[in-house]
């Protein structure tokens, strides 16, 4: 069956609402808007992408298969979506309300199931897997806090600590706490335990490199897909990410660690996604990770930083490598905001134009999304 591809970046935003009538922010719908091709580079001959039929999307399309024929039979598909199998960046009740009048039948899922997995919390469950199954050298578990007092006494005991909301998107609802400035904090872990039942506390890590695991879940078990290898930025949230292929991406992370401890990761991980991910889930899911720098200067990988049980950048990231990059070559893919539409085009001008080797890209940078009259985010490919 052909798929449909949804490019709904909010869903982590919906997942913490957690109704079917979920409003975004307006800048939420702005990026949804501007990067709602972003999928194209996911989909295989035959797929939707769920996006109007307007002259710049049939454009781009156009101009993605003068150099990736897999894409030439890719449709647009707004309105009526026949029987296709919806795929999108992430499930939750808001998106089913919002495809329920456009097809019969949107998902079997049982979406607060979902949900709860969804929630960073899920973070214990998988740690404490490692915990029981792995030899590894692990920090200080993260903690479920259900009272503020709980929180205080971690933040007393470890000093340095990431304090995060169970539900939030893009880096937000994540803080670096530490007993010195617990009271500028103090207003929001109450809000959130108020609002959402819990936090997660974790003692803060000497981050080396950020990187993730990507998954795909088949309703019948998980196979890895591939590496991703990204950085965030001072707000916790993804700033670009390393484009290669997966043996170059590899290499890059065998600077640090042995090939042998990211396989032991990954073969664990396996059989715990196995274990937590219900059957029914068909989808893409991507575990972050982190190597830190412990105490005794020796590097580290801490295992299960989130589960996204969704799409992310790094898939895309990890895709777009072994697709559209050639053997010895990295690139960088960028999502960009610009203030405005003259801040917008003042940053198209400054980039070269891609070169293709073999339908490969050599050098250059490449659009990823069309560029709509009012586009201020933009996503980009860069190899140089």
């Amino acid at each position: 069956m052909n798929s449909l591809f949804v490019f709904n970046p909010e869903n982590d935003l919906a997942l913490a609402n957690g109704t079917p009538y979920f409003t975004p922010p307006k800048m939420a719908q702005k990026i949804r808007f501007d990067l709602q091709m972003l999928p194209l580079w996911l989909a295989d001959r035959g797929d939707s992408i769920y996006a109007p039929k307007s002259i710049d999307n049939q454009t781009f399309i156009e101009s993605v298969k003068s150099f990736l024929p897999s894409k030439s039979e890719i449709n647009l598909k707004y309105d009526d979506l026949g029987d296709l199998e919806i795929i999108p960046w992430g499930w939750s009740e808001a998106l089913r309300y919002e495809l329920s009048s456009k097809i019969d039948k949107v998902t079997d899922f049982d979406l607060q199931k979902l949900r709860d997995l969804s929630s960073r919390k899920t973070v214990t469950k998988v740690y404490d897997y490692f915990e029981t199954h792995s030899s590894m050298k692990l920090p200080t578990s993260p903690k479920l806090c259900n009272t503020l007092e709980v929180v205080e006494q971690f933040v007393a005991d470890n000093q340095n600590c990431m304090i995060k909301a169970p539900w939030s998107g893009s880096g937000k609802g994540v803080f670096n706490v530490t007993a010195e400035n617990f009271h500028v904090y103090l207003p929001w872990i109450k809000g959130t335990l108020k609002k959402q039942g819990s936090v997660l506390c974790e003692v803060f890590l000497n981050k080396v490199q950020d990187f993730a695991m990507e998954f795909y879940s088949d309703g019948h078990s998980v196979r890895f897909v591939g590496y991703s290898v990204f950085e965030n930025n001072s707000r916790f949230s993804y700033e670009q990410a390393i484009v290669a292929n997966e043996k170059e991406l590899r290499f890059y992370l065998e600077q640090y660690i042995q090939g042998k401890q990211l396989d032991y990761v990954r073969e664990i991980l396996i059989c715990c996604l196995n274990r937590i991910i219900p059957q029914e889930y068909k989808g893409y899911l991507g575990v972050d990770m982190m190597l830190y720098m412990d105490e005794n200067n020796q590097i580290n990988i801490m295992p299960c930083i989130e589960l996204n049980l969704r799409m992310t950048m790094g898939l895309l990231g990890c895709k777009l490598g072994n697709d559209l990059i050639n053997d010895g070559k990295k690139g960088i893919m960028k999502i960009l905001f610009h203030a405005d539409v003259e801040a917008r085009e003042a940053y198209i001008k400054t980039l070269s134009q891609p070169q293709f080797v073999n339908d490969k890209l050599e050098n250059g940078s490449l659009l990823l999304v069309p560029i709509y009259r009012d586009s201020v985010y933009t996503a980009v490919l860069t190899v140089s």
